[in-house]
């Protein structure tokens, strides 16, 4: 009986040692447990168990106190690799330009974890296409409790849009529709309160029927867009102005309220319905309008004069998402209007004093092979100024399937995608070919 308790007091000591190990310097974990230290920790604890040396009692109060080292001191490493093949068609003339190649669409590294209990950090980098790597996210969060909700202060995705907020990794096409992209505000520096984070409204994924049946968000950012080095980075490509942190006192205001009624597993699976606004006065400080190409591009305006505190832009959208069975439906509609003092001028030569721009598309994916292949659709269509017509307005169609060979971590994508212009017919139809990797 001595030599037993001893043997006993000795593993339980063991234990001990181990669990404050892991507590005090622990290791990084991957992404979905990869190499993590955890399951060699819980294999000793259920041989103790399965040798009657530890009670559920003492299993409990273990995992609850390494449960509480994680969360004190964490770090997760994820990233993700976008291989993409593209065919351009562009004719010249009677001459084919065809651009083929091959490109790294996506590739990225994301550390994220817990400082302490409650307060949790979130580092996104980006090392698209060959590039030295920018920061695409840098945030603090800090949340409140199930049910309540948390406060991010930092640099992250502006909720605006079911499909901005959409993870890439989860994308029934390669490609989001433009009117995301150019209606929508993209990323941004600031502050907002979220009840529930809403990024992984994917195609089929398991994880929208974490939200709940209401959620929203609402923040205050600079209006500036993504930090890029010293200064601020607006729209998508290094063509875009870039200034000094936020060039006025004025701020982004943005807000989005979502339902969710519906969320089973069989049948009518999933309905959920958003509405997101945004406004902005004086959105910079005495640029003119020309030099700002995210303006220029989104309202097609080729000219006008430097801002003024009057002026301002507003922006709305609704969209949808409705998953029966196999297949899956998402709709959303964006509109933005900018307002002036002084006349803009387009690309047409006539001169206003507001512009409007709107958008939608409609798509949808069926599971012809349940959880592994899945035939996709969609139509978008595309207005920049509705008060002209330009060949900046157009239709868009797309074709493409996905191969989920496991799940969204390891998949293979293809999209064929063509364009009607409404002024002239351009030669610049497009297939695309990609693989996706996560870890």
């Amino acid at each position: 009986m001595g030599k037993r308790m001893f043997w006993k007091k000795g593993l339980i000591l063991l234990t001990g040692v181990l669990m404050a190990g892991a507590v005090l310097f622990p290791r990084p974990v991957f992404a979905r447990g990869f190499f993590s230290g955890d399951t060699d920790t819980e294999e000793l604890i259920r041989v103790l168990k399965e040798k009657g040396l530890l009670t559920d009692q003492e299993v409990a109060r273990i995992r609850t106190r390494i449960e509480h080292g994680r969360k004190a001191a964490s770090l997760k490493i994820q990233g993700r690799i976008q291989a993409r093949y593209t065919s351009i068609e562009d004719h010249a003339g009677t001459t084919a330009q065809d651009a083929n190649g091959f490109r790294l669409q996506r590739v990225r590294l994301i550390f994220r974890g817990n400082v302490v209990p409650r307060l949790g950090y979130f580092i996104h980098l980006n090392f698209d296409q060959g590039t030295d790597g920018h920061v695409w996210d840098t945030y603090l969060q800090y949340d409140f409790g199930p049910g309540i909700g948390h406060v991010r202060i930092g640099q992250f995705k502006v909720p605006f849009g079911r499909q901005w907020l959409t993870s890439s990794t989860k994308f029934l096409f390669m490609n989001r529709s433009n009117i995301g992209d150019n209606l929508g505000f993209r990323r941004d520096i600031g502050i907002m309160f979220e009840r529930h984070s809403a990024y992984n409204q994917g195609a089929f994924a398991r994880e929208n029927m974490k939200e709940p049946v209401w959620n929203y968000s609402v923040g205050i950012f600079n209006g500036n867009h993504r930090a890029n080095g010293n200064g601020f980075l607006s729209g998508s490509d290094s063509s875009a102005r870039i200034g000094k942190g936020n060039d006025n006192d004025q701020y982004l205001y943005v807000g989005r309220l979502t339902w969710t009624p519906v969320k089973g597993d069989r049948g009518l699976k999933r309905v959920s319905l958003g509405l997101s606004a945004g406004y902005q006065r004086s959105p910079t400080n005495g640029d003119k309008f020309v030099l700002d190409d995210s303006k220029k591009a989104a309202f097609d305006v080729s000219s006008g004069e430097p801002w003024k505190f009057s002026d301002y832009e507003a922006a709305w959208g609704a969209d949808g998402q409705v998953i029966i069975g196999p297949a899956i439906i998402q709709a959303e509609y964006i509109r933005r209007k900018l307002k002036t003092d002084d006349l803009l001028t387009f690309a047409d030569g006539d001169r206003a004093r507001s512009v409007t721009a709107d958008g939608w598309y409609l798509q949808g994916g069926y599971y012809v092979i349940p959880g592994k292949l899945s035939l996709n659709a969609r139509y978008e269509t595309y207005d920049p100024n509705r008060a002209v017509t330009s060949r900046n307005d157009y239709s868009r169609y797309a074709l493409g399937f996905n191969y989920y060979i496991r799940k969204n971590r390891f998949k293979l994508q293809g999209d064929y995608t063509w364009q009607d212009e409404a002024v002239e017919d351009l030669s610049n139809n497009f297939w695309e070919l990609q693989l996706q990797a996560l870890f």
